[in-house]
């Protein structure tokens, strides 16, 4: 049998800008406990990491107060996860192109898996994914490949990219032992992208749509 390609996204800063949404969130936990809002370039370096890890350091790890905090914040940002997100401009047609093409189509995030499903499913109604794996009891966080693991298990794969846009997603790829793939339209730098020497280093969609053998979609 013919084996296909097994494309995972990471979600956060690849596939949706969701930054405005999870610093909003944040900060408003913040003003109910009276201390200062942070500015969006402190949550952009800490996006992907795990909502824990980013309350942890936001409030420098205040152990006291870290879990609660942390459950506000998710009650919170649960609510208004779709206020300000949006796609990446043309995200949406090559995940078309690479579903149409017949091969496989998953997201790989470190949000909750009921996050996950519903962002995906109110940003993306038109794309079929085979698999949507988030954050649940069974799973541990990436960089730990074994969500990544499980997931290439379910199909018949001839060769899997881990595509994202931090070194965390990049992190998963090596130690998944898959390739790793890294785009700049989000929250990291190239500099610091570059450091893990992705197999590839994309600065817009359309490079993305030649690199897969597709045309690219004309907007026009």
């Amino acid at each position: 049998m013919f084996k296909k390609n097994l494309y995972v996204f990471d979600l956060d800063g690849t596939l949706v800008d969701t930054l405005e949404d999870i610093a909003n969130a944040m900060n408003f936990v913040l003003r109910e406990e009276c201390l200062p809002e942070k500015p969006l370039d402190h949550y952009r370096k800490l996006v992907g990491k795990g909502t824990l890890n980013m309350v942890a350091k936001t409030l420098e790890y205040d152990s006291n107060r870290i879990d609660e905090v942390h459950s506000r914040f998710e009650v919170r940002y649960s609510e208004n996860c779709l206020v300000k997100s949006m796609p990446f401009l043309s995200i949406e047609h090559l995940l078309e192109a690479i579903s149409e093409s017949g091969d496989y189509l998953a997201v790989l995030t470190n949000k909750t898996q009921p996050l996950a499903d519903e962002i995906v499913a109110a940003l993306f109604p038109n794309i079929i994914f085979n698999a949507v794996v988030g954050l649940n009891p069974s799973n541990k966080a990436k960089p730990n490949p074994d969500s990544l693991f499980k997931l290439m298990s379910q199909f018949d794969v001839k060769e899997c990219y881990m595509i994202g846009d931090t070194i965390v997603d990049i992190e998963t790829a090596v130690n998944a032992g898959v390739h790793p793939i890294a785009v700049l339209w989000g929250y990291s730098s190239k500099l610091e992208l570059d450091s893990m020497c992705p197999e590839q280093l994309f600065s817009d969609v359309d490079s993305m749509f030649t690199w897969l053998g597709l045309n690219v979609v004309d907007l026009a």
